[in-house]
């Protein structure tokens, strides 16, 4: 799997991800909040950045909002995994640092 994380913060995470294997099939992503499942994505909305770089149509991006998860003034680990075999998206696991 190849892919990025470009934005995560207290309410807010978005990326792209792609399967090598099966490029043009829409990847489904679990996203982990400090070990406990909190959404499951499709990662199939188009980024036009993402075909630009030669990634097929472009078709493989996600967003996920936290709001309601994340705890104020706490630090948590966000790791993204490919559903079914657990695959991390490369740089995984990040970590949200307490904002006050």
């Amino acid at each position: 799997m190849i892919g990025h994380l470009d934005r995560i913060d207290g309410t807010h995470l978005q990326g792209w991800a792609r399967d090598t294997a099966a490029p043009d099939r829409p990847v489904t992503l679990l996203v982990l909040l400090d070990d406990t499942l909190v959404a499951r994505v499709l990662a199939n909305a188009y980024r036009r950045d993402v075909e630009q770089a030669g990634f097929g149509r472009g078709r493989h991006g996600f967003a996920v909002k936290l709001d309601g998860y994340i705890r104020r003034g706490h630090r948590h680990v966000v790791d993204i995994l490919r559903e079914p075999d657990g695959a991390r998206l490369p740089g995984a696991p990040w970590t949200i640092e307490p904002n006050g």
